[in-house]
C-alpha cells in the first residue's frame, strides 16, 4: 500500500535544508533558494536550524529527512517492517510468549485488523 502513495507536501519540504532565517520551508513563495539535503551533515545542520527556529521533534524529523533524501522505496520497506514488528510486539505482549513456532494465525490476523 505504501508504494501507491506519493510523497506529499510537508514531507517534500523536508527534502531541503531547513531555512531558519526565512521561517522554514513551508512557505515556498516567501523562501529564497532552497538547497536539497545531500549528506548526513546537511541533515544535522538542517535539524539544528529547525530546532532553534521551529520545534523540538528532531528525532522524527531526522528520520523524515533521511528517508526523503534516500528515496521513497527505502521508506516503504522500513515502514512495512515497522508495521509488522508492531503487530508482532502486540501479539507477544498479549500472549506473554516470545515464540514464533506456535503462533495463532487467527489472533495475529485480528491484531492486523485492529491496527
Amino acid at each position: 500500500m505504501n508504494l501507491l502513495l506519493p510523497i506529499i507536501g510537508y514531507d517534500y519540504a523536508y527534502a531541503f535544508i531547513w531555512d531558519g532565517a526565512q521561517n522554514g520551508n513551508f512557505q515556498n513563495n516567501l523562501v529564497g533558494q532552497l538547497h536539497r539535503v545531500e549528506s548526513f551533515g546537511d541533515i544535522f545542520y538542517s535539524q539544528w536550524q529547525h530546532y532553534m527556529t521551529w520545534g523540538g521533534r528532531t528525532v522524527a524529523h531526522c528520520f523524515v529527512q533521511f528517508f526523503v533524501w534516500q528515496g521513497k522505496l527505502l521508506f516503504d520497506i522500513f515502514n512495512a517492517l515497522m508495521y509488522a514488528a508492531l503487530a508482532l510486539l502486540i501479539y507477544f505482549f498479549g500472549t506473554g510468549k516470545f515464540e514464533f513456532k506456535n503462533m495463532s494465525g487467527a489472533m495475529l490476523l485480528w491484531i492486523f485488523f485492529a491496527m
